[in-house]
Parts: structure tokens; C-alpha cells; sequence
């Protein structure tokens, strides 16, 4: 473990220290990583839960993305470049989640949609686009997590609607920009008699159901 101004790097002396049974334990503090551990990481990890790193080489990005892991956590990341983003998405674990980015150009929403990934969790988005969201909707997986979301217009209701992935989860979504009506969301199969509409898991034609 390095220190430089109150930032913690995770080093390849303390991953292996501190490596128990398939992940590192108290990782989350870390806001930066070396190429060197990340290499160990990526052989070995099963969980990659790096909520800390607010920073990632190419080079890093790039192990990570491809180890065997089933679970990579960047959540520390608020900013990702197309470049870096076209790395992080060739991740082909069960889960991966961006949920520090608040923002997404319809570039980088492009490509994170092709991410192999079983599930993809943004939770950190408060509103989507027209384009954004048309983007996320070519999302193949199994779970398209936008927990952050608070508001959407009828359009982009409508896109969702046409979404690949299975399950859709707005845990959040408090009011519409515009008119949407009960019955053009309902369309979203999110929507049940007794229930709100954003306060559970949803799956195309399935009531809400709740987490």
C-alpha cells in the first residue's frame, strides 16, 4: 500500500498480503491501482470490487476487463473516456457496474451497451437522453440496472420499452418531464396495480417486483 497525499494505491505487495479466498479484502478505499496488481487481480479475483478508484491506466483497464472475475465494481470512476470505455466493456463477467458516472455521451453509451456482461448497473444516472437511451436499449443482457434515474420524458419511455435486456430496474423514477400516461408505461412491464411504478425490479410483460 502506497500513500501520496492522502490517496491510497493498491499495490501488488498488499494484494497478495491481504488475498483471501478468491478477492482482497477492505479494497474499497483504494483510488488508485498498479499495473502490477492489477495483473495479480485479474488472474486470481473472482469479485473485483474496486469502488474506490477514481483513476485507470488503459493498461490496467484492460486486465481487469479481461480476467475471469464474475464481478467488476468501478464505481469510483466519474469520468471515462470513449477509449477507456471501449476497454472496460469487453468485460464478460456476470456484473459490471459504472455507477459514479452521472453522465453519459451517446458515444460512450454506445459502446457500454456491448459490453458481454450479464449485468450492467449505471445507477448513477439521474436522466436519459433520446440518444442515450436508444443506445442502452441495445443492451443484450439480463439486467439493465438505472436506479438513479428520477425523471423520463415519453420518449424515452418508449425506447425502453423496445430494450434487449430482460429486466429494466428504476428504483427512483419520481416524476415524467411530460404527459406519460399509466398505459404507454405499462408497456415497459413496470407497472403493477398496487405497486409504484419505480420502486422494484421489472422484466418485459411482469409485474414489479420488489428488491
Amino acid at each position: 500500500m502506497a500513500k501520496n497525499n492522502n490517496r491510497l494505491t493498491l499495490t501488488l505487495a498488499y494484494a497478495r498480503e491481504h488475498w483471501q479466498d478468491g478477492e482482497i479484502k477492505a479494497i474499497g478505499c483504494y483510488s488508485r491501482i498498479t499495473p502490477k496488481a492489477a495483473r495479480f487481480l485479474s488472474r486470481y479475483a473472482h469479485r473485483l470490487c474496486l469502488w474506490g478508484l477514481d483513476e485507470l491506466s488503459p493498461y490496467s483497464a484492460n486486465l481487469l476487463a479481461n480476467s475471469e472475475a464474475h464481478t467488476l465494481y468501478l464505481d469510483g470512476l466519474t469520468h471515462v473516456s470513449k477509449e477507456l470505455m471501449q476497454t472496460v466493456a469487453c468485460f464478460r463477467g456476470e456484473r459490471l457496474s459504472l455507477s459514479g458516472l452521472s453522465r453519459l455521451s451517446e458515444d460512450t453509451a454506445c459502446v457500454i451497451a456491448q459490453t458481454r456482461a450479464k449485468e450492467l448497473y449505471l445507477d448513477g444516472l439521474k436522466e436519459l437522453s433520446i440518444d442515450e437511451a436508444s443506445a442502452l436499449a441495445q443492451f443484450k443482457g439480463n439486467l439493465l440496472s438505472l436506479k438513479g434515474i428520477e425523471c423520463m420524458t415519453s420518449d424515452v419511455a418508449s425506447i425502453l420499452q423496445k430494450r434487449q435486456a430482460k429486466v429494466l430496474v428504476l428504483r427512483n423514477l419520481a416524476e415524467f418531464q411530460d404527459s406519460v400516461t399509466a398505459n404507454e408505461f405499462a408497456c415497459l412491464g413496470q407497472l403493477d396495480h398496487d405497486q409504484e411504478v419505480h420502486r422494484g425490479y421489472a422484466s418485459r410483460g411482469d409485474k414489479v417486483r420488489q428488491s
